[in-house]
Parts: C-alpha cells; structure tokens; sequence
C-alpha cells in the first residue's frame, strides 16, 4: 500500500493530459480533499462530474487497500 498520492497518480496523470493538476489533502475528520486545478492549456469542458471523479478515486483507494468509503471532496477550478 502506498501513500494516497502515489494511489490516485493515475488519475493526475489522465488530468495532466488535459493541463490540469491534482492535489489530495487528508482532513483533520480524516476525509479526503481532491483539488484539480488548470494550467493555461486547460481543457474547459474535459472534467468529469464531481461525483464520478469522487466514485473513481474511492475505487482507486479501495483497491490499494486504503480506508474504505472515506468521504471525499472534489475542488474544481471553477468552484
């Protein structure tokens, strides 16, 4: 099991295609904040919904055997 950034790197990387970036911060209530932000080449329209985006990553953790069904939170650039 590695750390969460080193589980959920293939999700910053298919982000990295588009020119966004991915940064994972553990809360202090131990839930998971995903925060993707836009390079200058960003794609406006290539982010999947907030819920679908949460839905991946969680598969990502529980596959590398993380805690399971933590809550996670999804920043957009927009938000």
């Amino acid at each position: 099991m590695g750390s969460v950034d080193d589980v959920l790197r293939p999700l910053g990387d298919m982000l990295a295609a588009e020119d966004y970036h991915l940064a994972s911060t553990t809360l202090d209530d131990g839930s998971l904040r995903l925060t993707v932000t836009a390079g200058p080449g960003a794609c406006s329209y290539c982010l999947i919904p907030k819920t679908t985006f949460a839905a991946i990553a969680q598969d990502h953790l529980d596959r590398a055997g993380m805690a399971p069904e933590i809550p996670i939170e999804v920043v957009y650039p927009e938000d």
